[in-house]
Parts: structure tokens; C-alpha cells; sequence
């Protein structure tokens, strides 16, 4: 749901930078607030040091990499999770995401 949330901001993103020539000194606060998730859009996106001077294409670009961070990382764990469980129910369940 996270990965939704984040290609949907990733979109908005990119939408924003078509048709806005300026940067602004809030750009992260301006473009966040346009999404779904103020919070979790303004932190993930001030925790990468890009976010400082970055246009609006580079802040959907912080975003998009953020995305396949989190997408690899979930795959992983998701796959560590598989090869420790015996539960035939389980691996099914799991073997979904794989």
C-alpha cells in the first residue's frame, strides 16, 4: 500500500514539474501538501540531502528512488520470511510477493 501511496506522489510529482517553471525556498512543503501524506511525504523526502536543491523533477526522482529502496527492501524481507517458515499455508501466502 506504501509502494501505491509513493507512485501516486511519484505521478504528482512529475505532473507538477510539467507545468511549474520556478523553485520555491518550501518546494518540499508546497509539492507535499498536495499529497495524500503530508507527513511521511515531507519526511521521506527531507531525509534524502538531493531534497535541499531540487527542482520539482528532482524531488519526484528522490521519490521514485525512495520507491524501489522500500520495493527491494520489502521483497527481501519478504523472501527471508519464506525460507524461515515450514507452514505450507504461509510459504502459499508468501510465495505471492516472490
Amino acid at each position: 500500500m506504501r509502494s501505491l501511496k509513493w507512485i501516486i506522489a511519484c505521478l504528482t510529482l512529475f505532473v507538477l514539474s510539467q507545468s511549474r517553471g520556478s523553485v520555491s525556498t518550501d518546494l518540499v512543503e508546497e509539492t507535499c501538501h498536495k499529497t495524500t501524506n503530508y507527513d511521511l511525504c515531507v519526511s521521506s523526502l527531507k531525509s534524502d540531502p538531493r531534497s535541499s536543491t531540487a527542482d520539482v523533477k528532482g524531488l519526484a526522482r528522490i521519490a521514485l528512488d525512495q520507491t524501489l529502496t522500500n520495493s527491494v527492501d520489502a521483497q527481501a524481507r519478504i523472501a527471508r520470511l519464506f525460507n524461515e517458515t515450514s507452514d505450507e499455508y504461509t510459504r502459499k501466502r508468501l510465495r505471492i510477493y516472490l
